[in-house]
């Protein structure tokens, strides 16, 4: 669905690749989906270790469990999964639009 919309796509199967990825390519990143449960380094602390390198990158949470969505959580788009993929599209959309 979103390598129709974008011309790089990184993938990361944990929160500690997830930064490391993003540290490699931060210049071409436009944006951050991630989990909140993530093996190694969850989806919060990875959050705050990208907000380290740039406040201003927009992040969207997707998550089954969005009853136990963290506070202060500085992201622009939140995803209860299952989510259909307009709603995916309408998320990415805005976020980018916002930024």
């Amino acid at each position: 669905i979103l390598e129709k919309l974008v011309a790089k796509i990184y993938v990361a199967d944990n929160g500690i690749d997830g930064v490391e990825l993003y540290k490699a390519h931060q210049d071409e990143i436009d944006l951050v989906i991630t989990d909140l449960l993530l093996p190694f380094l969850n989806g919060q602390e990875m959050i705050r270790e990208v907000r380290k390198i740039n406040k201003d990158i927009p992040i969207i949470i997707t998550s089954s469990f969005l009853n136990e969505l963290p506070q202060n959580c500085d992201v622009c788009g939140i995803l209860k999964k299952p989510f259909s993929k307009t709603t995916l599209l309408e998320a990415v959309s805005s976020c980018l639009t916002l930024n």
